[in-house]
C-alpha cells in the first residue's frame, strides 16, 4: 500500500469503501452457494441412504 496525500482521502474512503462491500457481497454470496449445494446434495444423499439400507 502507498501513502496517500490528505486530498484523495475522500476518494481512498470510497474505494475502501467499495472494496469492503465486494467483499461482504462476495463472502454472502459464498455462503449462500454453500448452503444451496448443502440444500441440493442433503437430499440425494439420505435418498442414497435409504435405498442402500
Amino acid at each position: 500500500m502507498h501513502n496517500t496525500p490528505p486530498m484523495a482521502g475522500h476518494h481512498e474512503d470510497r474505494t475502501s469503501y467499495v472494496l469492503a462491500l465486494m467483499s461482504k457481497l462476495l463472502a454472502l454470496l459464498t455462503g449462500l452457494a454453500r448452503t444451496l449445494t448443502t440444500l441440493h446434495l442433503w437430499p440425494a444423499i439420505t435418498r442414497n441412504g435409504h435405498l442402500m439400507s
